[in-house]
């Protein structure tokens, strides 16, 4: 038994402690993978420009000390590096790390998306920037609740779910214990029938347990699997032992016993699966797997056609087909395989020519459908989606057929909407990228035109998706799948992974986001993901509400930290440079401290609960999600806006100061209430809905502002100045000129007001005090008729 797996039956008799490295499951790993998210990438850009600019702004003051002086010394030019160190962000990292862990809190507890969780605490913000989404279909899209739906054969004869009753009264008329199921000779329609039900209750990996009460439950990898074995349970065909030797099938007549030989395991590469089993001494080969597989083993193509129609009624499809083998074949296949197996290089491709031998010329049983609904408000969630412009490629290894019913049963592909077929040679699909026109039109490309997009041209294969409505891809291999999301990044999307399985594990991990659904696949995905959820109609709650939230947040917190630090400098150099360019401190140690920690550290943090759309106006215009693209909050243009900012304050505060003031410790305590007050003035103006939390940390620094001041000792501090009036009026009037660019811009939005302002006022919504932000209000909405795209 490999290690890694779980044992469903039987007992253990003992367990290898150690292995060694060189072994399946260890030579598998892979290494932990670091995701940057595209704020962090945003946030080292604008921190680069700040070290940058501190070399340039000391090695400029350097040059004019060295012509005034006409010396340059070491300790000179260190003291100016410590003097304008604030404008290094240092203490931004400490609080992004807190708000990260409050974002994943919120959404870890959010009532509105029951069972969502967060494995990556680094990417929050990453869910409000995304620009590509890439999804799996079974178990993401669908419930992956499997529906035994039809088997058709050849003769046109079909089983049908819904003729359960007269299916097991055939097979209790037909089935004798001593005559062979499977053979090639003609048969009637009854034995073929019977021989369709045998083929479904043995070729397949599933595995009878018994529970605690005795009831009988499969176990298997695949839900159509268990689905077949439940169909033909009900007809009276019921698996009820298994090991790796044989299985017991329990009829109407009696046991039958089913000797195994060998077992073709499934793979997403081989796309088949079959099991070679003994029937009164007779050895026969099972298989099932992709048409697109068995048609080159059949010797007609009749199952392409039957696929392709139930492939159409939204089913997935499976072909049955087996072959008697004689003792030669089997023996010459025993061989290779054994060669295989003891074999340390190639091995997986000599297993694979083993497998080769048998599977050929093999006679057609029929065409299985199985039927996958689709979650709840998967449409919804597509349109929602859509409408955020989050461009959405269905990536699924279903054939196309299959994939387009689904594709237009989730509005993936809007009604209506032309469908552009890829398929066949690199030379055929380069022609369809040259000369179709894809817009507002729906890609379907399968698997292999696939490998030639990305292996030849993926920037062309993009640009023409880009414009399309919809993208998807069909008979999508698991690598592919990763390929895909990979190509994208190296495009410069910022893309998001869906799945639920094993096989979207690839790209989940090479996506910037990763998003589980925990299904019935296990939990491979989930464990996977930066995110895991239980149902794929929660992602819009994590774009537009958790995602959009955590990036505008943030991008503030990150602007006014910054903010904090260049208003320090400014005043610094300022000070400095009236003074010859001595460097010579404007404010003692105490004074650094507690700027930067006890007077402004809650109302910064505070902002982690502040937010300027309410859940329910995002859900209802998701069209705000993609300004968040157009406009970054967190671009070089939002980054000088506020640089100019701070060099403004910063130059009026100490200019004003120091011509109100006559010594030095009355310009340092004027000059330093009254940088606290504008900064947390400029904090203030920045809140977009005021809460408890935000108003108590604002009340709270006031009062430890003023009440520091009168416990300072006097060697830092000019007591009878601040006591007097006359301090006062000089904090006054020291505030003036430093606010009115803010009382400017806050009339100017209140004439002009932005987008968002606008959709806020159609909705009826008033930004009031709200004790507990957490919690959705519940206010009288009223109907918006008008579209988003009316504001414009």
């Amino acid at each position: 038994m490999w290690s890694g797996l779980t044992v469903a039956g039987e007992e253990t008799i003992g367990v290898v402690v150690y292995t060694g490295k060189e072994t399946k499951i260890e030579m598998s790993k892979e290494e932990p993978v670091h995701k940057m998210g595209v704020t962090e990438r945003e946030l080292n850009r604008v921190t680069g420009i700040c070290i940058l600019l501190l070399l340039f702004i000391v090695v400029l003051v350097m040059t004019i000390c060295t012509t005034i002086y006409g010396k340059f010394t070491f300790v000179t030019f260190m003291r100016y590096v410590i003097l304008a160190a604030p404008m290094i962000p240092i203490s931004l990292r400490i609080n992004l790390e807190i708000s990260k862990v409050f974002y994943s809190l919120l959404i870890n507890y959010d009532p509105n998306i029951p069972g969502c969780s967060v494995r990556n605490t680094n990417l929050p913000e990453a869910l409000g920037r995304v620009d590509q989404l890439f999804t799996d279909k079974t178990g993401t899209l669908t419930v992956n609740e499997m529906i035994f739906k039809k088997f058709t054969m050849e003769n046109k004869r079909e089983i049908n779910c819904e003729d359960i009753e007269t299916t097991k009264i055939l097979v209790e008329d037909e089935l004798n214990s001593n005559e062979l199921i499977f053979t090639n000779e003609e048969s009637n329609e009854n034995r073929l029938i019977l021989k369709a039900l045998f083929a479904m209750a043995i070729c397949h990996n599933v595995t009878p347990t018994k529970s605690g009460d005795g009831n009988l439950y499969y176990q298997a990898s695949s839900p159509d699997e268990i689905a077949m074995v439940q169909f033909v349970e009900k007809i009276g065909i019921i698996l009820t032992e298994r090991d790796t030797e044989e299985m017991i099938l329990n009829t109407s007549k009696g046991e039958r016993k089913i000797k195994i030989l060998s077992l073709i395991p499934f793979s997403s590469e081989r796309k088949r699966m079959g099991i070679i089993i003994e029937e009164n001494n007779k050895k026969v080969l099972l298989m099932k797997g992709a048409e697109s597989v068995l048609k080159r083993m059949l010797p007609n193509e009749w199952c392409v056609e039957k696929s392709t129609e139930l492939a159409r009624e939204d089913m997935r499809t499976l072909v049955f087909a087996m072959k008697i083998i004689n003792d030669n074949e089997y023996s010459q296949f025993e061989h290779e395989m054994n060669e295989a197996k003891m074999s340390l290089t190639y091995r997986d491709e000599k297993v694979n020519n083993a497998f080769n031998l048998l599977e050929k010329n093999l006679n057609l049983i029929g065409v299985t459908g199985v039927e996958d609904r689709l979650q709840d408000n998967v449409p919804q969630t597509i349109e929602t989606l859509r409408r955020a412009d989050i461009k959405i490629w269905m990536l699924t290894g279903d054939k196309i057929e299959t994939a387009i019913g689904i594709g237009q049963t989730s509005t993936i592909i809007p009604r209506d909407t032309e469908i552009i077929t890829i398929t066949g040679s690199i030379e055929e699909v380069a022609t369809i990228i040259k000369t179709t026109n894809s817009i507002e039109k729906a890609i379907v490309i399968d698997g292999e035109a696939l490998q030639h997009c990305l292996d030849c041209f993926p920037r062309s294969f993009f640009l023409f998706c880009d414009v399309s409505k919809a993208v998807i891809c069909a008979r999508c291999s698991p690598q592919q799948k990763a390929e895909v999301v990979l190509a994208a990044k190296k495009l410069g999307r910022n893309t998001c992974a869906v799945g639920d399985g094993g096989n979207d594990v690839g790209m989940i991990r090479e996506a910037d986001v990763g998003i589980g659904v925990e299904g019935k696949e296990g939990k491979q995905a989930a464990l996977a993901a930066d995110f895991s959820t239980q149902q794929f109609g929660y992602i819009p709650e994590l774009f537009l509400w958790h995602g959009r939230n955590a990036y505008k947040r943030t991008s503030l917190l990150s602007h006014i930290i910054i903010h904090r630090g260049i208003i320090m400098t400014t005043m610094q150099l300022l000070y400095c440079s009236i003074f010859n360019f001595a460097p010579l401190p404007l404010y003692i140690g105490w004074y650094m401290i507690f700027f930067t920690t006890m007077f402004n550290q809650l109302p910064i943090i505070m902002f982690i609960t502040d937010f300027d759309l309410y859940r329910y106006s995002t859900r209802k215009f998701p069209e705000i999600y993609k300004q968040l693209r157009e406009k970054s909050d967190l671009s070089i243009k939002v980054f000088y806006q506020w640089l100019t900012t701070s060099i403004y304050e910063g130059t009026m505060i100490l200019i004003i100061s120091l011509l109100l003031t006559h010594e030095q410790k009355e310009l340092a305590n004027l000059s330093f209430l009254v940088l606290n007050i504008i900064y947390l003035l400029d904090c203030a103006s920045q809140v977009k809905t005021w809460n408890w939390y935000l108003l108590f940390s604002y009340v709270l620094s006031f009062i430890l502002i003023f009440s520091v001041f009168y416990i300072l000792p006097d060697d830092v501090q000019n007591l009878s100045y601040i006591r007097s009036a006359k301090f006062y009026l000089h904090v006054f009037i020291c505030l003036l000129a430093p606010l009115a660019p803010r009382f400017i811009s806050y009339f100017f939005n209140l004439l002009c007001p932005p987008k968002i302002a606008k959709l806020e006022r159609k909705s009826n919504v008033s930004f009031t005090l709200n004790p507990n932000p957490y919690i959705t209000l519940q206010q009288n909405y009223q109907t918006v008729d008008s579209s988003y795209s009316a504001l414009n």
